[in-house]
């Protein structure tokens, strides 16, 4: 039996063969698993993307750009052809050949402080996601950085970093994912991959569950996500949300998120509320207030936090302009006010994004 210490102690260089195998035969117990599963599902026909839903109306007479428009197109054209031969790899299949409903985001962040909070900061942005139509929509490849942000809400993680109680992850991460058809109206995902850490790998396990209930107009996600990584051991994501449509274009969110980690034995705490505003139907505007804490070693408030987040598309439905001033409050400043502003940019190719820009 392959056993792998959980310890923290330093390890042999030559050791971390026998963790990439442990995450390798987990990463093939899981998507075995989810395929079993899949195998009383009906048999679905590879779908088209759906149609880009910006009304004409909405969009800008804009003429085709030599700069902007057309290596934005060859760079969409070489990923479907990219994708549809790795699909092709996957499935066994040569004969489909419709759009693969890929999508790849590519930008920069910049974060503008003072000198005595640190100073400015720059990073790039890497997010993608690979669909393999021809293997039933079972597998897809993931292309991200900051592998924990998917476990807990944006404005939640942006907190942390903030406040100085977690650092950003900026390593580039790739993970084959495994999804399966839904039992009881429970979602099932599965990822497997390596987080580009410095000369040496850093190999992870995500196992995610997730179930939407209805109420008198909310809709309640509720979600459980498990995540082992070779550098920072075991933790447990539970999230709770409340989403309430106030009108046609504004919304309500309210999410609750606690992380259990194993080198603690604690919970990390986070509450986030935030009203969103589809100012039109090439921007948002959301409102933020965060609050994060610890159980251990003692339950308390770690930073408080405030923002507001503009998203706006300021070239056709692909080039995408982030704004976001934000005060944060960190218990370890005596909660004094410190006040940074992000700008983002951020390019999108692909043949399916359109729905997710702006999110």
């Amino acid at each position: 039996m392959l056993t792998c210490s959980l310890t923290d102690r330093r390890r042999p260089a030559h050791s971390f063969v026998p963790r990439l195998r442990f995450a390798l035969r987990l990463a093939l117990c899981l998507t075995a698993a989810i395929s079993l599963t899949n195998e009383h599902a009906r048999a679905m026909e590879p779908s088209v993307p759906p149609q880009r839903t910006i009304p004409l109306e909405d969009q800008p007479v804009v003429s085709p750009s030599v700069v902007l428009d057309q290596p934005h197109s060859g760079m969409t054209s070489l990923i479907e052809a990219l994708m549809s031969r790795t699909d092709a790899l996957f499935s066994g299949d040569r004969g489909y050949d419709a759009p693969t409903g890929s999508y790849v985001a590519l930008g920069g962040r910049a974060i503008l402080r003072r000198n005595r909070d640190d100073g400015n900061e720059t990073e790039s942005l890497t997010r993608a996601r690979l669909n393999l139509p021809r293997t039933q929509e079972r597998l897809k490849l993931l292309v991200e950085r900051d592998v924990e942000s998917s476990t807990k809400p944006a404005a939640q993680r942006e907190t942390e970093v903030a406040a100085g109680v977690a650092e950003r992850d900026d390593n580039p991460y790739v993970a084959l994912r495994a999804v399966a058809a839904e039992r009881l109206k429970i979602g099932l995902t599965a990822d497997a991959g390596v987080r580009l850490r410095g000369a040496e790998p850093d190999p992870f396990v995500r196992l995610r569950a997730e179930r939407v209930f209805a109420w008198n107009g909310w809709t309640i996600p509720l979600s459980e996500t498990v995540l082992w990584r070779d550098s920072d051991e075991l933790s447990a994501a539970s999230e709770l949300g409340f989403l309430y449509p106030l009108s046609q274009r504004r919304a309500l969110s309210l999410i609750s998120n606690a992380t259990w980690r194993r080198p603690l034995q604690g919970f990390d705490l986070g509450q986030t509320a935030a009203l969103i505003w589809r100012t039109s139907e090439r921007s948002v505007l959301g409102a933020e207030l965060v609050v994060i804490g610890h159980t251990e070693p003692q339950t308390e408030v770690t930073a408080y936090s405030a923002a507001v987040r503009y998203r706006r598309l300021i070239h056709r439905d692909w080039l995408v302009l982030e704004l976001r001033p934000q005060l944060t409050y960190p218990r370890d400043k005596d909660f004094r006010a410190v006040p940074s502003f992000t700008l983002q940019l951020e390019a999108w190719f692909g043949s399916n994004y359109v729905d997710k820009v702006l999110y």
